[in-house]
């Protein structure tokens, strides 16, 4: 028989009849407000408990795994990475090494350019010396 409303009412005047108003509902309090059918057991809860547990330590082990293969996908990445800053690394080892032959051969070519003007101001002096020597020979034989 399902408790109703009704059902529950009925009680409650039969009980007022022979208790006291105070009495009857007091004692109707502490009847469940639902059926005893759908009153949960210490057993009933235990079973739930328990299938949570296994629930939880389904998700755990999901979880855990899932966190692994991210763990090896992000090594791997982090390993590419690390190939390819050794890669960069190494092209700028080569520049730096093209770099220090430029400054060799800029070092010799302002050295070139240096002796070039010293040996244009050289032969300038001399040309200067020798044109005035064949301008004094030609006055004094003139």
């Amino acid at each position: 028989m399902a408790i109703t409303e009704q059902s529950r009412k009925q009680l409650y005047d039969g009980l007022e009849q022979v208790l006291d108003k105070e009495q009857a509902t007091t004692l109707m309090e502490h009847l469940p407000p639902v059926g005893w059918a759908d009153v949960a057991t210490k057993q009933d809860l235990t079973g739930a408990i328990q299938g949570v547990r296994v629930e939880i330590e389904h998700v755990r082990s999901s979880l855990s795994a899932e966190i692994g293969h991210l763990r090896e996908v992000m090594e791997l990445r982090f390993a590419r990475v690390e190939e390819r800053f050794a890669r960069v690394d190494d092209r700028f080892d080569r520049i730096d090494e093209r770099f220090a032959g430029l400054d060799q051969t800029f070092a010799t070519k302002r050295e070139l350019a240096d002796f070039r003007a010293d040996m244009f101001k050289l032969i300038a002096a001399q040309t200067v010396a020798l044109v005035i020597a064949m301008l004094t020979i030609a006055t004094r034989l003139g």
